[in-house]
């Protein structure tokens, strides 16, 4: 299972009552999501927050970069945009502290696919989110 990465400043309220959606960056296009990533990101790269969650989500690396992973151009890493409902119901987390912390890296997944295969596009994924609410199997509120 794919290990993915959050950086925030509210690690503990996440841990205690669960993802919230939130807008950042396209969330405005896109509408509110929670983000990860393939690899622990910093300040430079957009990342607010000195605590860092680890995130494993029950999926497989097939499905994290079809169905989740969002690609601008540019960008020298991998991202990934999920419901919070997904993430609360299908992924365990917890802060990284420590040696844990000092030793958080992107997984030999992150690579898997080619970077731009498959080029997902805004329009796409609102799509795959519309299919995504009708499949009962997900997880997601109905």
């Amino acid at each position: 299972m794919p290990i993915l990465y959050h950086r925030t400043d509210s690690a503990g309220k996440i841990l205690a009552e669960g993802f919230r959606d939130g807008a950042r960056g396209l969330g405005e296009i896109f509408g509110p999501r929670v983000w990860l990533s393939a690899s622990p990101l910093n300040c430079n790269e957009g990342a607010k927050g000195s605590q860092l969650l680890e995130v494993v989500v029950d999926l497989s690396t097939e499905e994290l970069f079809y169905r989740y992973e969002v690609q601008e151009a540019d960008k020298t890493y991998r991202e990934f945009v999920f419901p919070s409902s997904f993430l609360n119901a299908k992924a365990k987390v917890r802060m990284l502290i420590g040696e844990d912390l000092d030793s958080a890296e992107r997984g030999p997944w992150w690579n898997e696919y080619p970077t731009g295969e498959p080029q997902k596009t805004w329009d796409r994924l609102r799509r795959e989110d519309i299919e995504m609410a009708d499949d009962p199997g997900l997880g997601l509120p109905e």
